[in-house]
C-alpha cells in the first residue's frame, strides 16, 4: 500500500489534490479539529463520498461507535489493536471500498465510467495537465442515426451495438486515458498528455474500423457508423468549454453528413 501521512488535519484539502486515497486512517481526537469534523468535510466531497473512513482511538464506548457511524464513516479500531490484525482489517475494508466504488462508478451496461465519473476524470486530467505544463485532448463521439438501430431492430440490438463500440473504444485506448458513457450512444474520451492532431488520427481510425464491423442480430446484421468532435485545452481553458467546443465540432460533424470527424474550431 502507498501510505500518505499528514499531520496538520488544516492541510487534508491541499493534500487531496496529489494524492488520491482509497480509505482514510484518522485519529478521533487531535489539536484544533475533532475527527468527526474531519469525516464530515471529507464527506461533502463527492469524489470521496463513497471511500472507507475508518478511526483509530482508545476510546471503544458504543456511544463513540455510533457517533462515527452517524457522521457517515465506517469502522472505530482501538488504538492497542495489533498491528498485524490491524492491516488485515484495513485490507478488508479497501476491498469492500474498491467494489463500492467501482460499482458506484461505472455505466450499467458497457462498464465504462458513468457521465458523473467521467466528467471528474476530465476535470483531474485537465487540472494535472495543467500543472505539468501538457495538453489534454477531450473527444465526444455519437453514433450516426442510432434511433433507426433502436426502432429497426430492438433495443436488445441497440445495446449489443453500444457495448460493442465500447469495447473497441477499449482496444484503442492506452491506460492512461479516460473512456466513459456521456448519455445513451454518446462517448467521451479523455487523453492526458496528447496532441490534437494524433487524436484526430486515432478517432479517424477507429471509425474507419467501425464502419467495416457487422453487428449480428437474429438474422439480420446491423452496420452503424459514429461521428466525432475533438477539442483540446490549448485552445480553451476550461473543462466547461473544452467539452462545449467537443459538442459543437461533433454537431458539425453530423451537419456535415455524418461518418465523420471535425476539430474544435477557436
Amino acid at each position: 500500500m502507498e501510505v500518505n501521512i499528514l499531520n496538520e488535519p488544516s492541510q487534508i484539502l491541499e493534500a487531496l489534490v496529489d494524492f488520491e486515497p482509497d480509505i482514510f486512517l484518522l485519529d478521533l481526537y487531535m489539536p484544533k479539529v475533532n475527527g468527526l469534523e474531519l469525516a464530515k468535510i471529507i464527506r461533502l466531497l463527492d469524489k470521496y463520498d463513497s471511500i472507507p473512513i475508518v478511526f483509530l482511538t482508545s476510546e471503544n464506548s458504543m456511544q463513540t461507535k455510533l457517533q462515527v457511524l452517524e457522521c457517515g464513516c465506517d469502522d472505530v479500531l482501538s488504538k492497542n489493536i495489533a498491528p498485524d490484525i490491524l492491516v488485515k482489517q484495513i485490507v478488508s475494508r479497501l476491498k469492500r471500498g474498491k467494489t463500492i466504488k467501482y460499482l458506484h462508478s461505472r455505466d450499467s451496461l458497457t462498464g465504462l465510467l458513468n457521465h458523473g465519473q467521467i466528467m471528474e476524470a476530465a476535470n483531474n486530467a485537465l487540472q494535472q495537465g495543467e500543472r505539468r505544463g501538457s495538453s489534454t485532448v477531450i473527444a465526444m463521439i455519437d453514433l450516426d442515426h442510432f434511433k433507426l438501430v433502436n426502432d429497426r431492430y430492438g433495443h436488445a440490438a441497440g445495446d449489443k451495438v453500444i457495448i460493442g463500440l465500447a469495447q473497441l473504444l477499449l482496444q484503442h485506448m492506452r491506460q492512461t486515458d479516460y473512456i466513459g458513457r456521456y448519455g445513451g450512444e454518446e462517448f467521451l474520451i479523455v487523453f492526458p498528455d496528447a496532441s490534437i492532431d494524433a487524436i484526430e488520427r486515432k478517432i479517424n481510425r477507429i471509425r474507419d474500423i467501425l464502419s467495416t464491423l457487422q453487428f449480428k442480430h437474429g438474422d439480420s446484421n446491423i452496420c452503424v457508423t459514429l461521428s466525432g468532435g475533438i477539442a483540446s485545452s490549448d485552445n480553451f481553458d476550461s473543462m466547461a468549454s473544452i467539452s462545449a467546443a467537443a459538442d459543437k465540432a461533433l454537431y458539425s460533424a453530423k451537419e456535415k453528413g455524418r461518418n465523420n470527424i471535425q476539430l474544435a474550431k477557436i
